[in-house]
């Protein structure tokens, strides 16, 4: 059987896919054929099926303790569907079971708050009791920027599972429960029904999966300016431009600068936080203002992409779950719902084009 040459291939950045030059020129080989397999070409390997991309995902075993994966992949550029990320994001997702368990339990020997985390006995405050944000002055804010700017708003694409990842999902659950048994891995997650984008909110991993190729530029902007004193509507003035209207990039490179690191014990003490103003409605200042920046911005970037009452449903969600495993806090549950509600009003004012007057 004859072999035919192969076509010069380049790699896409990001994808993980490979494209071959237009125009004339020899045919190229079938790479994966059994004549193109015994000449021993330079050919392109056969990717590995996304099964086996999942369960290769192994840290390193260390006797006598479980196998456990923690978050290091890092895209290095944007790609809106990313099969190695999602890879990397269904074997993350199978530690939830072990951190919830781990976080509740240690909340409940330590009996404090998750913003008391380093340890000390922080100063007591009172917690406000009013809402911190409001919400329409905001969105009267996005009316002028998009008038003084004339960058016309779009809602953008949102970052999708890949169709190998998709297909996987369906029973790839019952793989990783057979790998748990053979002592392969930790007891993985059921693969819920849930969109990436929600999976990615829900972990604070959107830093490491979701690029949009904005974050150093936003966060360089921010860094110029004198501490404490960003508001939302400065940061989505700046983002806004950055992203030339695109309403999903500009609300998820907010999220990714904003919520880079959350597990980080001393995330607050992050340079970026001193030029954030204190958004919570407490006294005196000793909330966890981290999580209210990016709790705010993280509900509007779901909201502006799902239904206004399916985003209120997932933020008083994520309230309940904070309750379980931090204690109550008032102010975070405003934020949440403030964000669900900001959202939901660009994607009103889009959708009405009402972005293009002003009451």
């Amino acid at each position: 059987m004859r072999i035919r040459e192969v076509a010069p291939v380049t790699t896409l950045p990001g994808s993980g896919l490979t494209t071959a030059p237009a125009g004339e020129g020899p045919e190229p080989v079938d790479r994966y054929s059994l004549a193109a397999e015994s000449t021993g070409a330079n050919l392109i390997p056969r990717p590995p099926a996304f099964a086996e991309r999942v369960e290769r995902i192994r840290p390193p075993e260390v006797p006598g303790q479980p196998r456990r994966v923690t978050p290091t992949y890092q895209q290095t550029s944007p790609a809106w569907v990313d099969p190695e990320g999602d890879a990397h994001l269904i074997r993350l997702l199978d530690r939830i079971p072990e951190r919830l368990v781990g976080a509740l339990f240690s909340h409940l020997l330590r009996g404090e708050k998750w913003d008391q985390r380093d340890g000390s006995v922080r100063p007591p405050h009172r917690v406000g009791r009013e809402a911190p944000v409001d919400v329409q002055a905001l969105g009267r804010d996005f009316q002028d920027l998009v008038r003084e700017t004339g960058i016309r708003p779009t809602l953008g694409p949102e970052h999708k599972w890949s169709p190998e990842a998709k297909k996987y999902r369906r029973l790839g659950f019952w793989r990783r429960v057979g790998n748990w048994m053979r002592g392969g891995q930790d007891f993985p997650t059921p693969d819920v029904p849930a969109s990436k984008l929600f999976l990615l909110l829900a972990t604070g991993q959107t830093a490491r999966f979701a690029l949009t190729g904005k974050e150093s530029a936003l966060e360089t902007a921010l860094m110029r300016r004198p501490d404490r004193s960003v508001t939302p509507s400065d940061l989505l003035r700046e983002s806004y431009v950055l992203n030339q209207g695109d309403l999903y990039a500009t609300l998820l490179t907010a999220e990714n600068v904003l919520a880079r690191d959350p597990y980080d014990p001393r995330r607050d003490e992050q340079p970026l936080q001193r030029k954030l103003e204190y958004l919570r409605n407490d006294t005196p200042e000793v909330g966890d203002n981290f999580a209210a920046w990016y709790h705010f911005f993280g509900t509007a970037l779901y909201a502006l992409k799902r239904p206004a009452w399916l985003a209120q449903v997932v933020a008083r969600t994520e309230t309940a779950g904070s309750i379980l495993l931090e204690g109550p806090d008032r102010q975070e549950a405003f934020i949440n719902r403030q964000g669900a509600e900001f959202g939901s009003l660009l994607r009103r004012m889009v959708a009405e084009e009402a972005h293009l007057t002003r009451n």
